[in-house]
This record gives C-alpha cells, structure tokens and sequence, in this order.
C-alpha cells in the first residue's frame, strides 16, 4: 500500500476498458476529483476493471455505465461504478459477494466464474474500505466502495 491518486488510479482501469466499451457500443464516462488514499494501486485498479467489467456484461448496447471519485464523510473516498443494465433481483443482491455465486438468468454475456465481486470484496475490506451493491431490476445497478483516504502532509 502507499499513497495514490484514486482518480487517476480508476481512469487507468477505465483508459483500458474504453475499447471494449465502445465495441460493446456502451458509454463509459469517469468523473470526480483527486483524492489521495492509502491503498494498492494494482489491486485499486483490480476491483474498478471487475466492476466496470461486470457493468459491461449487464448492460445491453446502447447503455451508459458512470463512474465516480469524491471525497466522503469520515475520511473515506468514494468510488461509484453506476449502470443501466438489467439490474439484480432482490434475493441476488443479498448473496452477490459470496464466492462461486452466480446471477442466474439474464446475462447478455457468458456468465463468470462467481470470484470476481467476491475477491473484489476482500481487497477492498484488506485495503480498510467497504464495497455495496444497489439494484433495480430493469433499471440498472450501483456498486460503492470505500477506501482511507490518506492523512494529509502537515
């Protein structure tokens, strides 16, 4: 761990999606400001390129999937990966952060492995932070995490 930049760690990981996003015909947009955090940078850009990742496998073309960086309450930053895909049904969102579990049903893509949100979640809580999920089914998913931000120079 050291101090990053998370916003500039977050739109590496989003540079190297654009491609695949576009292919996909899918806008992928990354805005915030700077935040230094105390955390691994490989493994900051590890769960934004699953999240963004997982975004583009349940959104359908034409969609939009937003990012955000800012700073948050009780010296937190806030890292937000939002969609308009197909959303997760209530009883899956419970259950998404378990390991090998698998959204069943609609996918637009082929389905993954059920490490991916599950590995994310303890680099995350590693790195002193927390991840959540929101959906609604039809209208699209949010997935939140949290990490330190650093303690500024004095």
């Amino acid at each position: 761990p050291a101090r990053i930049d998370v916003l500039d760690t977050v739109r590496e990981a989003v540079d190297g999606l654009r491609p695949i996003a576009e292919s996909n015909r899918l806008s992928l947009r990354l805005e915030g400001v700077s935040v230094d955090v105390f955390a691994d940078r490989d493994r900051v850009q590890q769960v934004a390129t699953n999240l963004v990742g997982n975004a583009m496998k349940f959104t359908e073309a034409g969609g939009e999937i937003h990012l955000s960086v800012a700073s948050g309450p009780n010296g937190f930053a806030l890292i937000t990966v939002r969609d308009t895909g197909i959303g997760i049904m209530p009883n899956d969102l419970e259950k998404i952060f378990d390991l090998f579990f698998r959204v069943q049903g609609q996918v637009t893509q082929e389905p993954g492995s059920g490490l991916g949100l599950a590995i994310s979640r303890r680099l995350v809580e590693l790195m002193g932070g927390e991840i959540t999920a929101q959906s609604e089914v039809g209208v699209g998913s949010t997935f939140t995490f949290t990490l330190p931000e650093a303690a500024s120079k004095a």
